[in-house]
């Protein structure tokens, strides 16, 4: 059914702009008519506004919403009783026009997917998949509180993985503008003082003098190459196949690799227990998977083993020849098939990566900062020492004549 935009006016002379979905008009004008209020005017809502694209929560936003919505049912309270509520206590603006635009929806006679589909940029596949689910089960409820742990723990995992590569990119800015100070701003000086001094520079010193003159003279080339790397990378990253060239490669680095690969599981186990618990069909479940597994290799990995579950193989069979999941996971989808407890194998395998991913984080860490350390002390100890040594061999020489 469209949505409409409208004017009203109450009992009390009050004017109203809101939304609401109805099958025509003329549907909308009695619906309010029954509430009191008299149309004034009544227009088609934009696509923009139909499809709520303007509209994005946060991820913890969500969160929130998803936990508070799913008490307020759990009490008994009317789903569309518990919008209204929530929008009384409701004070960020995106949160609130959010409320209303499913308000407005649920009041007009769709159901609760339908109107949470108008904001696409916030209920993802996944989310709509498991509130549709729940509703034609009548576990409404339940399936919004599985999102909202579901929600939770991928924030809670990706925050923890994004916590790896702050310190190393941290160290690396800092090294990097240090570096290029004494290159650019330190050698040049040293260099003009030993020239006028009449006095031979070391090997070393040579050498930053040379890749100093090129930073000055040729920086814009240096910008360029950087350019240059930045630009091949996304545009491999525009498509498919580069893609999945860089991811594969990427699951195969030292310790960054298994990482990677551990949190990429874990996101596929979390997902598919949680939809298939909610009764979501198999190869829509995988679907949604591919979408939010974070691995393009992976993905494309998912992509096959749905072409053979839905031509009849068992999920375990048809993920095993790809190689893209760890054995364990496997595995557990075997057993769980086999004894008729997919959801709750599923349930393991998520609840020993809820482990595996920050031992996997620690370990990456670990192995990180020391490395950084030495590789930072060798590069800026390299050039200081490149600065300062032709100031030594010059007092040496100044030394030697005043004797």
């Amino acid at each position: 059914m469209p949505l409409y935009d409208y004017v009203a006016v109450g009992v009390d002379g009050t004017k109203v702009r809101d939304q609401m979905v109805a099958q025509d008009a003329e549907h909308l004008a009695t619906a309010l008519a029954q509430r009191g209020m008299v149309v004034r005017s009544v227009r088609e809502a934009s696509k923009e506004r139909r499809q709520g694209s303007s509209v994005r929560l946060k991820p913890r936003q969500l969160v929130a919403l998803s936990y508070q919505l799913q008490t307020l049912l759990d009490a008994g309270v009317p789903i569309v009783t518990s919008i209204q509520e929530l929008l009384k206590e409701e004070k960020n603006p995106r949160v609130r026009g959010t409320l209303q635009g499913i308000a407005a929806s649920l009041e007009g006679g769709a159901t609760v997917s339908e109107a949470l589909s108008r904001f696409p940029r916030t209920f993802g596949p996944l989310y709509l998949a498991m509130v549709r689910s729940g509703e034609e089960a009548g576990t409404l409820p339940d399936s919004l509180r599985k999102l909202a742990d579901y929600l939770d723990w991928a924030e809670t995992t990706k925050g923890m993985v994004r916590q790896a590569f702050v310190y190393p990119a941290i160290l690396a800015v800092i090294v990097s503008g240090l570096v290029w100070f004494l290159l650019t701003g330190l050698i040049p000086k040293i260099t003009k003082v030993m020239a006028d001094a009449g006095a031979e520079l070391p090997v070393v010193t040579k050498m930053l003098v040379a890749m100093s003159d090129f930073l000055v003279n040729w920086w814009y080339l240096v910008a360029l190459a950087i350019a240059g790397v930045v630009a091949a990378f996304l545009a491999m990253r525009a498509s498919a196949g580069g893609r999945r060239i860089q991811d594969a490669i990427s699951l195969r680095l030292p310790v960054l690799g298994i990482l990677l690969h551990k949190s990429c599981s874990s996101r596929f186990a979390n997902t598919l227990g949680n939809l298939h618990s909610t009764g979501v069909e198999m190869v829509r479940t995988l679907e949604i998977c591919r979408s939010v597994v974070g691995n393009e290799w992976m993905a494309q990995a998912i992509d096959g083993a749905s072409r053979r579950v839905s031509q009849g193989e068992r999920l375990s069979d048809a993920l095993r020849p790809s190689g893209a999941f760890p054995a364990l996971v496997v595995t557990m989808i075997h057993v769980g098939e086999e004894s008729g407890h997919l959801v709750e194998t599923l349930a393991q395998v998520s609840r020993f990566y809820d482990r595996e991913v920050p031992a996997a984080v620690k370990a990456f860490i670990t192995v990180l900062e020391p490395l950084l350390v030495v590789c930072s002390a060798f590069v800026v100890g390299f050039v200081i020492v490149g600065a300062l040594l032709p100031v030594f061999t010059l007092i040496q020489k100044i030394s030697e004549g005043t004797g």
